[in-house]
């Protein structure tokens, strides 16, 4: 299909922050390979298996065929020449490898640059992989925990994973780490963070052990038992493998609607946290507007905040009737203020980006996980030899000519652990003023 903007532009994202760390990491990522395949994990003498040698050129092969064939633009932000050089490089090695290296050369090759966020290895697509059950949030002062099914952990700050730095080990999974731009990279780290498998194929897991310091300050070692991935994604929320990691729901808003409202302090805070026609409680988005509307009609609201930091995004249709009542509030005099993150993505992200053109709203927070366009509509392609399961973007969604990488915060507001443990939200705080 033709794309909004030409392929020049996807190309000269490799000059990003995200860019930058796959370049960078890339030698880091060779070495550790190499280093693992020496360490004869697959037999005596590392002999390459005639079996496993055909099984794995045809999942390569399986593999090239799908980017190939479903991709709309698949080297729009690669060099396709360097992408076929790690498939051949991959394929030498393949048979040497051990399962979890070969993942991590997949998950690599599967990264198809900036604005494919949508694509890619992800944790929870993987049915037999398993993970830590710690969700991890990146603040201003470093990684915490912020929820595990061990109560002793909940607010620990993780400094090292395998007696490396966790900002080593960050920079060694971001290759394999799929993203729109550098802000929805830094929302997804967290999840590969807690997958051993990622971790050994790397060559960096060690002993297993975590480096934490625990609420009280102490400082200690911990090694927690790992859980499939299906419970990581119920401890989490990740309903869908491709939902960025965002901080929890704050307390006041509702535990299974998509779409809420409260009065505070003068303004109406709107909680918009889908891009969908129906939550799961049943109400849909036309009845949702139409409740915000009567309550305008009967208050006119100092501002109106919308908080879409945990949208994840959804259908983009979906969300033009809230789009249109936010651009009527602003048109009739209300102050607009949205509260934007990194888990803020795919069609939200599209969505504010277009209404940030035609109306005066000033956003607050974090830079947004996507832009104005991405790569949506995956097609999920299980490796039948690996199990491995892949999804591979099939179209390219837009809602301006102009590319808008993130939807930049005109008042930025990271959040900080010392705030957000003691219950304040300084984004919204900040909104409020």
């Amino acid at each position: 299909m033709a794309l909004t903007y030409p392929a020049a532009v996807l190309r000269a994202r490799a000059g990003t922050l995200a860019g930058r760390l796959l370049v960078a990491s890339a030698l880091a990522l060779g070495t550790a390979t190499s280093s693992a395949c020496s360490s004869g994990d697959d037999g005596p003498e590392n002999a390459p298996s005639s079996e496993v040698s055909a099984a794995r050129e045809s999942d390569l092969d399986g593999l090239v065929r799908a980017v190939e064939a479903l991709h709309p633009d698949p080297f729009g932000a690669l060099d396709e020449s360097e992408w076929r050089r790690d498939v051949a490089r991959l394929r030498e090695r393949a048979p040497r490898l051990s399962a979890d290296e070969f993942l991590v050369g997949v998950a690599r090759l599967a990264v198809l640059g900036d604005r494919n966020g949508h694509g890619g290895v992800f944790p929870t697509d993987q049915r037999d992989l398993r993970m830590w059950p710690l969700r991890l949030h990146e603040f201003r002062e470093g990684w915490y925990v912020v929820d595990s099914a061990r109560r002793e952990l909940r607010g620990a700050r993780l400094d090292t994973i395998g007696g490396r730095p966790v900002d080593d080990v960050v920079a060694a999974l971001a290759p394999i780490v799929p993203r729109d731009n550098q802000y929805s990279l830094r929302a997804r780290l967290g999840t590969y963070l807690v997958v051993p498998a990622f971790l050994r194929g790397l060559g960096i897991l060690g002993d297993g052990s975590l480096g934490v310091t625990l609420p009280g300050g102490r400082a200690t070692t911990v090694r927690p038992e790992a859980v499939p991935s299906a419970s990581y994604a119920d401890l989490t929320g990740i309903s869908v493998p491709q939902i960025p990691l965002t901080l929890p729901r704050p307390d006041q808003a509702p535990p299974d609607d998509y779409f809420w409202w409260r009065r505070e302090g003068g303004a109406l805070v709107v909680g918009y946290e889908r891009v969908l026609g129906e939550s799961p409680d049943g109400g849909t988005i036309e009845e949702f507007v139409a409740e915000l509307e009567a309550e305008v009609g009967r208050s006119r609201p100092r501002a109106l905040v919308l908080d879409a930091r945990r949208n994840p995004g959804g259908e983009n249709e979906q969300g033009d009737r809230l789009m249109t009542f936010l651009r009527d509030v602003a048109g009739g005099g209300v102050p607009v203020r949205v509260l934007v993150g990194r888990g803020t993505y795919s069609a939200a992200a599209l969505l504010l980006a277009e209404l940030r053109e035609d109306v005066p709203v000033t956003v607050y927070g974090e830079p947004s996980g996507g832009g104005s366009g991405t790569f949506g509509n995956p097609a999920v392609h299980r490796l039948p030899a690996s199990g491995i399961v892949v999804q591979v973007p099939g179209r390219w969604f837009s809602r301006l000519a102009e590319d808008v990488p993130t939807v930049e915060p005109d008042v930025p507001v990271e959040t900080a652990w010392s705030a957000w443990s003691t219950g304040r939200d300084e984004v919204l705080e900040a909104a409020l003023r």
